[in-house]
């Protein structure tokens, strides 16, 4: 089944390079935005009392060692979660569909809604207190422990703040950054199927499991708003009025939610 955007909504790709978007937000009001989700405070505070107790408490040789060691043994988990488990596809009943809306397919429907952006606690708690049973089980004592659990913490705060400054009205000036925003709406607008790293330091697994390059060689697929093929869009009409009750039903851009089109 074919579908497609109404005309006008995000039609096309946007252009990360476009200088009329740089500057209409400044970067310390993207802070506030992205610490004003409780989802967000509730990593951001422990990652800062961790590092601020480390430094306090006098930094020893092996502390940044492990705080690396848990920022990388969060990056596959970024990259295998955003495909095995944001992109499920094994959805057979509306109750199923319903989570799934709220967990990841709603922001491939609406982008711009920052309610449907951050991942809810729901997932992000039960795999954070994984982690910190398995540097529990891996590390050779509790402040090694701590320091690993603030390394993973902080590489899941970079990625929840990369993925915002893909969606919000603002450029960065740095090169890095801007080809990272591409490379996500193109995610989101030519094919769901590419490009699922979002942190810079992940950029590389899209390299090694083949699912990067430019965007001009990509196939623009039609499912990548919504996800599934045959997908009925009275469960799309139904999700979208459970979680517009939350936020109004308005984008972060002020736009209103549209009518599902699956032609």
């Amino acid at each position: 089944m074919n579908t497609s955007r109404s005309p006008g909504k995000d039609a096309d790709l946007p252009d990360a390079a476009a200088p009329r978007e740089r500057g209409r937000l400044r970067a310390w009001r993207i802070g506030v935005e992205f610490l004003s989700h409780f989802d967000n405070l509730l990593y951001a505070i422990p990652f800062a009392g961790l590092v601020a107790y480390g430094l306090a408490s006098g930094p020893g040789i092996a502390d940044p060692v492990w705080f690396v060691a848990g920022w990388l043994a969060f990056l596959p988990q970024e990259w295998l979660t955003h495909v095995y488990i944001l992109h499920w596809k094994g959805i057979r009943d509306e109750r199923t569909y319903t989570w799934m809306y709220r967990l990841h397919y709603g922001h491939h429907d609406y982008p711009k809604r920052h309610d449907l952006m951050y991942m809810p606690l729901w997932l992000t708690v039960p795999m954070t207190s994984l982690n910190l049973g398995l540097f529990w089980l891996a590390c050779p004592d509790a402040r090694s422990m701590w320091a690993a659990f603030a390394g993973a913490l902080g590489g899941y705060l970079l990625f929840e703040w990369s993925h915002l400054l893909c969606h919000v009205p603002y450029v960065p000036k740095a090169r890095i950054w801007r080809d990272i925003r591409d490379r996500h709406l193109a995610h989101h607008f030519v094919t769901e199927h590419r490009w699922f790293s979002v942190s810079p330091p992940a950029q590389w697994i899209d390299t090694l499991a083949r699912r990067d390059g430019p965007r001009s060689e990509a196939a623009r697929s039609p499912t990548c708003r919504f996800l599934l093929e045959g997908l009925d869009p009275a469960w799309v009409e139904r999700a979208r009025a459970k979680f517009a009750d939350r936020s109004s039903g308005v984008t972060a851009a002020g736009e209103e939610v549209l009518p599902v089109i699956l032609p």
